[in-house]
């Protein structure tokens, strides 16, 4: 299964494409965005390896943001809210908190009190469940940077609800071509 190919085939046709990050593709040329799939089911696996790509970023200047795709885990969106919890708590343990802030898409993501079949929850559905660990510094710069930053995600419930649910189903099917 190729889990790397889905999740770019989501991050070109979905985020970038659809402009629902002002940031990804620039990210994306200037090769500021490490990529790292875990195939592991074993959360403990999981987990060390998602402290190890923090390391990573820390030890690499040049990286800002990592995707960390967990194709074989936490299949419930239930379960992947605990892992991300949990994730900020590991975080937090190892003396990142300030540094990082972790984004998170899930293919049954639901925004708190919108229907599950709202078009605007592909905002944040995936392919797989995916860590999203960004630098607070880098964060910081594109908000500056980005005049009108607080009126993204509006943007993007209005461009996905414009879409509509059938579209934005077929978008995410169709990364599994890339397979």
């Amino acid at each position: 299964m190729n889990y790397q190919g889905v999740t770019d085939q989501w991050v070109k046709e979905v985020v970038i494409d659809l402009g629902l990050c002002p940031f990804a593709g620039k990210s994306i040329l200037e090769k500021r965005l490490s990529t790292r799939v875990i195939t592991s089911t074993v959360q403990e696996k999981i987990f060390e390896e998602f402290i190890e790509e923090i390391y990573s970023l820390e030890n690499d200047p040049n990286l800002e943001s990592s995707l960390i795709t967990v194709p074989n885990a936490f299949s419930s969106f239930d379960s992947f809210l605990e892992a991300i919890a949990f994730s900020k708590e590991l975080l937090s343990m190892s003396g990142f908190a300030v540094d990082y802030q972790v984004a998170f898409f899930h293919p049954q993501f639901v925004f708190e009190g919108v229907e599950e079949n709202d078009p605007s929850n592909f905002t944040n559905r995936s392919p797989y469940p995916t860590f999203h660990p960004i630098k607070e510094k880098a964060m910081s710069r594109a908000i500056d940077s980005h005049a009108e930053i607080e009126s993204v995600p509006l943007q993007n419930i209005e461009k996905t609800r414009n879409l509509g649910l059938d579209h934005m189903q077929n978008l995410l099917k169709n990364c599994y071509k890339a397979n």
